[in-house]
């Protein structure tokens, strides 16, 4: 006799993945309908972006001077 337990430890770790399967679709969802922009208090401008790009190195200085020129002529 079973008891009540028709899949024994089988039924349990199907049990745990499917319910982690849901949790995870509806993580998935919510972070793709919810987190399409920046949040709040942290909008990113051009010259942000420069500023970080410059920082981790991936352009030279003179890049950096030259774009950040442009974008801020482009402001006024």
């Amino acid at each position: 006799m079973m008891n009540g337990w028709n899949g024994g430890w089988a039924g349990i770790v199907w049990m745990i993945l499917f319910w982690g399967v849901i949790v995870g679709v509806i993580y998935v969802i919510a972070r793709s309908v919810g987190g399409a922009g920046a949040r709040p208090g942290q909008e990113r401008d051009g010259i942000g972006i420069l500023d970080e790009r410059f920082a981790r190195g991936e352009i030279s200085e003179e890049e950096y001077t030259e774009r950040r020129r442009v974008l801020e002529g482009s402001k006024r």
